[in-house]
């Protein structure tokens, strides 16, 4: 074999390599651009469930706030009620 047709091997290889790796770059990116809209689907998710946990605590503690007030006004009023009996 010449050192010529050796040549012409040798880039007719190197050309298959270059086509080979742009085929992959591209279809790397296409895996990143997917990768990044499910990320970024899964991120919505999670905050939206984040917020529905939020106001569901806060609603909570607004009932147990309530809660607590009336049985602090229940004592308070027992407690006057009491002290109105006792002997001056």
């Amino acid at each position: 074999m010449s050192d010529q047709e050796m040549d012409a091997r040798f880039d007719k290889l190197a050309t298959i390599i270059k086509s080979d790796i742009t085929a992959l770059r591209s279809e790397v990116s296409g895996f990143k651009s997917e990768i990044k809209a499910e990320i970024s689907e899964v991120e919505s998710g999670i905050r939206s469930e984040m917020s529905t946990f939020r106001s569901e605590i806060r609603s909570e503690i607004k009932a147990e706030g309530e809660i607590t007030r009336r049985h602090f006004d229940v004592v308070v009023t027992e407690v006057r009620l009491m002290a109105a009996r006792l002997p001056a």
